[in-house]
């Protein structure tokens, strides 16, 4: 049987340093790895270069086991590691 295979759309933020970052994507897919998030980004990345960007961004969660090692097997290089902080106002 054919596997089902969906991709949510992204949200794209424009930088104003000539890079546009991809947040909130993911690939849904009964059969991984048959290309639809390399796909995604290969989309997205000919839309930044139509456009005039030089680089796009993205990132995952630092336990994100899928997520990061995708990102380098399509040519991502891991810049940085952070660590986010909320503060409740109430």
């Amino acid at each position: 049987s054919p596997s089902t295979k969906t991709a949510s759309a992204p949200v794209f933020w424009k930088l104003n340093c000539g890079r546009i970052m991809s947040k909130g994507f993911m690939s849904c897919s009964e059969q991984p790895g048959r290309g639809v998030g390399a796909g995604i980004v290969d989309t997205l990345a000919a839309h930044a270069l139509s456009e005039g960007y030089t680089t796009i961004a993205s990132d995952c969660e630092l336990d994100n086991e899928t997520s990061e090692p995708f990102h380098i097997a399509i040519g991502f290089k891991e810049v940085i590691r952070s660590i986010h902080f909320i503060k409740p106002l109430i």
